[in-house]
């Protein structure tokens, strides 16, 4: 599973666990009502988490590109403005989208 988080945005360490958490839990919950076999192997094992890097404009054209994504939009109620675009996660896959590639760590 990929998760790809506006770094630009400046949220603090539990905003950015809450926004990821949201994105997991969306794709989970998806996943739960129609599983892959992508999924029900990565359930079914490690589980894995990749937390990436990114800015404003590529969480829009991922958006734009994978509608299967998840796309978490705060509320604004906090630390970051209304309708911020804050995480784009992916449901476990077989190939990481090119996108990705030679993103950072977060």
């Amino acid at each position: 599973m990929y998760l790809v988080v506006d770094s630009t945005l400046g949220m603090d360490k539990g905003k950015l666990c809450a926004q990821t958490g949201h994105a997991v839990e969306d794709l989970v919950r998806r996943l739960e009502a129609k599983p892959t076999a992508s999924y029900v192997a990565w359930r079914e094992n490690y589980r894995t988490k990749i937390v990436l890097k990114g800015d404003g404009a590529l969480l829009r054209s991922l958006r734009a590109k994978y509608p299967e994504a998840a796309a978490i939009i705060d509320a604004g109620l906090t630390q970051i403005p209304a309708n911020s675009l804050t995480v784009v996660g992916f449901p476990p896959l077989v190939h990481q989208p090119p996108e990705l590639q030679g993103l950072k760590l977060l």
